[in-house]
């Protein structure tokens, strides 16, 4: 059986097209089962399940009026300890998660349940897409469709988020679910998965049973269980759930800064990750900030400099430190624009502004979550 497990939170505007479409899913939920010619029994394929985290608006009201749900209201603790409820509360072997601003194909289900027919395949990311129109949106979806585009063509991945995201139920709950100290959703999604890769953890598939093995488990008891087979997590490009993204610039970079200030958490918890770099995120970004604190850095003494000596910085100095890293950080982006171009020239034309606000605005939320960090050592 599979569990669909949806967080909420104020999301009356959304969650009612959520819990629509995943009731519309080609996968017939319940069929009568003839059990060896004679008792007639319902058999459900899936079940939706909805942890509200302390809403205030008409959320509550809007699940109530759906029938087959499974609906609880709790108090505010943040999306990570509302999916782990979720999870704990679910009948279903496999987990699979979205949030409820998203809107998933009548297929969902069953391509992200497809992949979980190999019994390596411990997890499973699906991708966005959006209906929207304005040019900051379309930028932030051909942003994350180039991202994706190079983790469909990988054997497994390390980065699931949970507008799409899928994990055996067993694996889930061995690995504690997701970390809860997160008390936002940016960040406590890839947390997981980036745990997950990083274990070292190899399965034994027998069955429907999956053993963890360990170099303290003699090789004969081993042996007993089957082949030794890594696990991994797979990217699903068919599993397609609809998103509203940004659609103001100051919006989109709002996203950027939070984002940024919360995976700068993740990464300390994970250094092995940020060492080795990970599916999604590609190693240039990581100059991209190095390039814009820069540039920011440099623009900040000059206005120093003004205003303290009325003197402008001598034009190799703005050169050094102010124009080859604006073409530095274009050019670590050119995959991205290239992919823009072929699809969106009006778009692409913009991403040159874009790209730049992008990498001031991440650069800011390293900064902002280095600070948190240097607080909460202070605090200990």
């Amino acid at each position: 059986m599979i569990s669909v497990i949806m967080p909420s939170y104020n999301s009356e505007k959304t969650i009612g097209n959520c819990i629509k479409a995943l009731q519309l899913q080609s996968i017939k939920n319940y069929e009568v089962v003839d059990k060896e010619g004679s008792t007639a029994y319902i058999s459900q394929k899936f079940e939706i399940i909805v942890v509200d985290d302390g809403s205030i608006d008409k959320t509550v009201d809007i699940v109530k009026s759906f029938k087959n749900v499974k609906f609880f209201k709790r108090q505010h603790k943040g999306p990570a300890s509302a999916r782990n409820f979720g999870a704990r509360m679910a009948r279903g072997n496999i987990l699979l998660f979205t949030d409820s601003d998203c809107e998933p194909e009548e297929n969902w289900i069953a391509e992200m349940a497809a992949p979980f027919s190999d019994k390596i395949v411990v997890g499973v990311s699906g991708t966005y897409r959006t209906r929207q129109k304005e040019i900051i949106a379309r930028f932030a979806q051909y942003e994350i469709e180039e991202r994706h585009a190079k983790m469909a063509g990988m054997k497994s991945i390390d980065f699931i988020g949970t507008f799409s995201a899928g994990y055996r139920k067993d694996i889930f709950e061995k690995f504690g679910g997701f970390d809860e100290s997160f008390s936002t959703s940016a960040g406590e999604d890839p947390e997981l998965s980036f745990r997950i890769a990083e274990s070292g953890y190899r399965i034994i598939s027998q069955g429907s049973k999956l053993f963890q093995t360990s170099s303290e488990k003699p090789k004969a008891e081993r042996k007993d269980f089957g082949t030794l087979t890594a696990p991994k997590m797979v990217f699903a490009p068919k599993a397609i759930v609809y998103h509203t993204h940004p659609n103001t610039l100051m919006k989109y970079l709002r996203q950027k800064y939070r984002n940024a200030r919360w995976r700068y958490r993740v990464y300390q918890k994970r250094e092995k990750t940020l060492k080795k770099g990970h599916s999604y995120t590609p190693k240039s970004a990581f100059l991209e900030i190095f390039f814009a604190g820069l540039f920011f850095s440099s623009a900040l003494s000059d206005v120093v400099r003004w205003i303290i000596f009325q003197k402008m910085p001598p034009f190799s100095w703005i050169v050094i430190y102010q124009i080859i890293p604006t073409i530095a950080i274009l050019f670590l982006s050119l995959p991205l624009l290239i992919h823009i171009f072929k699809r969106d020239i009006l778009v692409g034309f913009w991403a040159f502004v874009i790209i730049l606000f992008r990498a001031f605005a991440t650069g800011f939320g390293v900064f902002r979550g280095f600070a948190d960090d240097v607080f909460r050592r202070l605090k200990k």
